[in-house]
């Protein structure tokens, strides 16, 4: 891309990073004062504001501030999604209550987080941020009883697995969906990534800085500050970097909690995979959005030698593009990104991405128990078969 596509290009991400700031400085606000004219491709900033899940942001920010420039049917269409948007997540919220509360009274521990509540706690209102389902945290001695509370309150298996293939779900993954009324899906976790992708998480800690916070009329357990930036850090990373909302989370969290215990935060990071992964999405909210980050976690970021590549690589070849070649299926960019990471976390990273079986191998090859074992081949064979498939 060169030339006038590159302006374009550059003019609509410029915006799209100014929606997403926690506070639109004035400054960021003028520099788009020739920019966002009459002839500005609104229909590819719609897209791509789609793209990042950034609809509600984006209509807020033009609306209060620049809506004599936008078009009428493009602000009508930005209306329109954030209305739904916002009916969606109001619903998710009342949802994620009622859950919270079956739960406690089932002496059930868990903890919520990203969707509603985080939209709530660190953005003020949780319609502003879209929010497709609830996530919620039990330990894995209780995914069981969890589903079978899911299930009483109308919950059903998305893809409509066995007792036994569930089973194996909870053994290989880290997370699986359930599709209640309403279409409400709940992805019910055990970890916060597969452990593969992040060795050194201590959950023990976590389930130990569990808080509970007021939401609409009751209350919720979710994480710690500290649990919740690293939280949101590595669900940055583990969708590839390639949703510019993912990146707001991790600012607005940094913004609302100047007091964090970074102690906490650099505890979770003894794996260099782990590390990579947090230390650049935090190197990209800093460079992007100019938040400032403690001289230790600085120190640290510049220690790492491929960082500044790779959050190049990120703002250059993945935001721009609705179908960015970058993702999380390339096994190049998986090497690409974790380049220089130890050897051994390389090696676990790849084999398990790999290897380890996810929801939709369990959803192709429904397996009686006593097979379990063939799951890694089959995987490795369905990969395969895709990216054969891709080619053509």
């Amino acid at each position: 891309m060169n030339g006038p596509a590159k302006q374009t290009s550059d003019a609509i991400l410029r915006v799209l990073l100014n929606v997403a700031q926690v506070r639109a400085e004035k400054e960021g606000c003028d520099c788009l004062e020739s920019v966002l004219t009459r002839d500005f491709e609104w229909n590819r900033l719609l897209e791509l504001a789609d793209e990042h899940r950034l609809a509600p942001l984006l209509f807020s920010f033009l609306s209060e501030r620049w809506k004599e420039r936008v078009p009428p049917s493009a602000l009508e269409r930005l209306k329109s999604e954030s209305r739904t948007i916002a009916r969606t997540n109001l619903l998710l919220a009342a949802k994620l209550l009622q859950v919270s509360e079956c739960l406690s009274a089932e002496d059930i521990r868990h903890i919520s987080y990203k969707g509603p509540l985080l939209g709530r706690m660190y953005y003020g209102d949780c319609t502003l941020r879209q929010s497709n389902d609830l996530d919620i945290i039990v330990r894995r001695e209780d995914l069981a009883r969890t589903r079978d509370i899911l299930e009483e309150m109308g919950f059903r298996d998305r893809f409509g697995l066995s007792r036994s293939q569930q089973t194996l779900s909870f053994r290989f993954g880290f997370q699986h969906t359930f599709r209640g009324p309403g279409e409400t899906e709940i992805d019910l976790h055990s970890r916060i990534v597969q452990r593969f992708k992040a060795r050194s998480i201590d959950m023990s800690g976590i389930w130990s800085r569990v808080r509970h916070v007021p939401f609409l009329t009751g209350k919720i357990p979710t994480f710690s500050p500290e649990d919740t930036l690293v939280t949101a850090c590595l669900h940055a990373g583990h969708h590839g970097w390639m949703h510019i909302v993912h990146l707001a989370d991790v600012a607005h969290v940094l913004s609302a909690e100047p007091n964090l215990d970074w102690t906490i935060v650099m505890s979770h990071l003894r794996d260099s995979n782990t590390r990579r992964l947090v230390l650049l999405t935090l190197h990209l909210v800093n460079q992007f959005w100019g938040i400032p980050l403690p001289t230790e976690v600085m120190g640290q970021i510049a220690k790492d030698a491929y960082i500044d590549g790779l959050a190049r690589r990120v703002a250059e070849e993945i935001w721009p593009s609705p179908a960015p070649t970058l993702n999380t299926s390339s096994l190049r960019w998986l090497l690409a990104r974790t380049a220089g990471e130890s050897l051994l976390d390389r090696a676990q990273l790849v084999l398990g991405s790999v290897l380890c079986p996810a929801i939709e191998d369990f959803d192709a090859y429904r397996l009686p128990l006593l097979l379990a074992p063939l799951y890694p081949f089959l995987r490795v064979w369905r990969l395969t078969a895709r990216r054969a498939f891709a080619q053509k």
